[in-house]
């Protein structure tokens, strides 16, 4: 869709539109994680940029407090605001913009302009109701100078639109691939390339988790840490960076968990270890990032359906497993074989989505 020409919106106080409210919270202890299907839960949103604010779902009792569906919820800290569907209740500091009255497309539309006002806070200058409703927003108008609510709604109707058409245009079927032939490539047991550093809490003191460590990343909280974690790249936890020891452009062995064991992940940036995982860097040193991509992919497929919760992926099990890599004759990994494997891999995904813009 073409670039909205917001020159000629006008700006409104929140509180001028809006009642910004505060409810009862609750914190994870007084609240019980349900995993399976259950008709009694409900959502509980926390400060966290991911997964709409919710941290998961919780058993609905007729005692709880909740907030309504068709709501705008924030976090203090870890601004970012989330229309939320459903009722749901909320952790420490969190709050919400009370857009009941409009509808969800409306709503859509009011989230994305609400969090252009974000990036105004940080851990130290938290996002509290008290200045959200002094802060002011720019929209669309009418003649009367009203917000024009139409407006938004038919702007959230007509992307939608345009999205599954693009949608439609991305999967659509292919023509297939050419399959990658490895008979030629060469084994390697995984210690003959790579080796595990040690990695430690180095604060010189005993870890306290409830003081030491955070779920949500911000600027105390700087360093990602992996643990027995399925997806988010195996971080569950973060950590202050100068208490940990870290590396680079390393790759994740989640080595425990019932449904995460045998995990691999890249990691460029500087991570740390809390437990139950370790990282592992080639003897080769430090390879380009397509090349690392390369072999996070073909360590993953060797050790995820090789190990178990009852036969952990140790480091000692896990380094005497075998991989198969394309090599030159003397057995030398064929490193830039790797990573152009990757760049043309991208390229392709790339040309695709190009494909789609003109929907």
């Amino acid at each position: 869709m073409p670039v909205v020409d917001s020159s000629i919106w006008q700006e409104f106080i929140i509180g001028d539109l809006f009642e910004v409210k505060t409810s009862r919270t609750y914190a994870v202890r007084e609240l019980e994680e349900i995993t399976v299907g259950d008709e009694e839960t409900i959502n509980y949103v926390v400060r966290t940029k991911f997964n709409n604010g919710i941290k998961y779902r919780v058993h609905n009792t007729n005692e709880l407090v909740v907030c309504p569906a068709g709501t705008i919820s924030f976090g203090a800290e870890n601004s970012v605001f989330f229309y939320q569907d459903e009722d749901y209740v909320v952790g420490r500091d969190v709050a919400y913009v009370d857009t009941q009255h409009l509808s969800r497309k409306v709503c859509l539309f009011l989230t994305a302009v609400l969090n252009t006002l974000t990036n105004r806070y940080s851990y130290d200058w938290g996002m509290f109701p008290s200045l959200v409703v002094r802060e002011t927003i720019s929209l669309p108008v009418r003649e009367s100078g009203e917000p024009d609510w139409a407006y938004m709604e038919q702007y959230v109707e007509d992307l939608a639109f345009q999205s599954e058409k693009r949608m439609e245009k991305l999967t659509a079927p292919q023509p297939a691939s050419e399959k990658l032939d490895i008979s030629q490539w060469c084994s390697f047991r995984i210690e003959e390339l790579f080796y595990r550093p040690t990695l430690k809490f180095i604060a010189g003191r005993k870890l306290n988790r409830p003081l030491d460590l955070s779920e949500f990343r911000d600027a105390e909280f700087d360093l990602p840490l992996v643990n027995a974690k399925l997806g988010n790249n195996g971080i569950m936890y973060y950590g202050r960076a100068h208490e940990w020891d870290s590396i680079s452009n390393s790759i994740c062995v989640v080595q425990n968990g019932a449904s995460s064991v045998g995990s691999v992940y890249y990691h460029a940036e500087p991570t740390g270890v809390l437990g139950d995982a370790y990282l592992i860097r080639p003897f080769a040193g430090d390879l380009p990032m397509g090349t690392m991509q390369f072999l996070t992919a073909i360590l993953h497929a060797a050790i995820k359906p090789r190990f178990s919760y009852d036969d952990k992926a140790t480091w000692e099990r896990v380094k005497l497993v075998e991989i198969k890599l394309p090599a030159k004759a003397d057995r030398q990994p064929e490193w830039d074989y790797m990573e152009s494997y990757i760049a043309n891999v991208q390229n392709s995904v790339e040309q695709r989505m190009e494909t789609v813009d003109d929907s």
